[in-house]
């Protein structure tokens, strides 16, 4: 005999609760980019922090990261750049204050490190 569907549903709805009560989950706005040739690091650093800074502005609990890959196919200066907030209602609320906000001023600095060519927006989830 097989296990009823109402207990595998019954047992999947209870796991869905306990991850979800130990687990925590922001929306990531996860930007492709490469660095321009000539351009070290620290200039990343530095328009990173600075668009971090105006981005606090709007919302607190923006924060960002980079990631460089270290496989031996990938591009030289290839890097992933993640704008983080804690739900889609935040998300959304940035994106309206976004056009008339010193962050977007601060866009323009992106030009002389690197383009981004593609963004996704995420839902990402983090056990514990």
């Amino acid at each position: 005999m097989g296990i009823p569907m109402r207990k595998i549903v019954s047992a999947a709805a209870a796991a869905f609760m306990l991850f979800s009560m130990s687990a925590s989950a922001d929306v990531a706005q996860v930007w492709r980019c490469s660095l321009n040739d000539g351009v070290e690091g620290a200039a990343l650093t530095a328009i990173s922090e600075a668009w971090l800074e105006k981005a606090k502005e709007i919302d607190d609990n923006a924060s960002v990261r980079a990631y460089f890959p270290i496989n031996a196919d990938a591009e030289e200066g290839e890097y992933v750049f993640i704008f983080y907030l804690p739900d889609f209602a935040s998300w959304g609320a940035f994106m309206d204050a976004y056009p008339d906000s010193a962050v977007a001023e601060v866009d323009s600095g992106w030009d002389a490190v690197g383009p981004c060519e593609t963004s996704e927006l995420w839902y990402t989830e983090d056990f514990e």
